[in-house]
């Protein structure tokens, strides 16, 4: 959105130089968020945290999601998938209503949900 309105000021030199500092600004945040998480790390693996976040993060990824949380969690992707056809489906020149945008999102989460169990299935884990 931001790309757009800055490109749709090529006369205006002011929206150039505002979008050159919120992408500026966000950059640094970007940039401090990664330089953040960099130092925790290594704070982490130099007093000997890391392995036990590394273990906690193994057990945690080997027990499986309950049904009705799988389920919580499927219609929280239909939800945001939704919204988000709604909100760009004039420029994808569909119909702009929410029974169009419930069935689009409907489809991916389930695209997305049967590739997930696929893969599951594939490496052999049950959940």
């Amino acid at each position: 959105m931001a790309i757009v309105w800055a490109l749709s000021g090529f006369g205006d030199p002011r929206v150039w130089i505002q979008a050159g500092l919120i992408g500026a600004g966000v950059g640094f945040l970007m940039w401090g968020a990664c330089r953040l998480a960099r130092r925790q790390q290594a704070y982490d693996e130099r007093t000997g945290r890391a392995e036990e976040a590394r273990r906690v993060a193994s057990r945690k990824r080997a027990e499986p999601l309950s049904p009705g949380v799988a389920l919580l969690l499927s219609l929280g992707w239909w939800v945001v998938s939704s919204a988000g056809f709604w909100l760009v489906g004039p420029l994808l020149d569909i119909p702009r209503t929410l029974p169009w945008a419930a069935a689009y999102g409907a489809l991916l989460t389930t695209v997305s949900v049967t590739g997930l169990w696929l893969k599951r299935r594939r490496l052999g884990d049950p959940g």
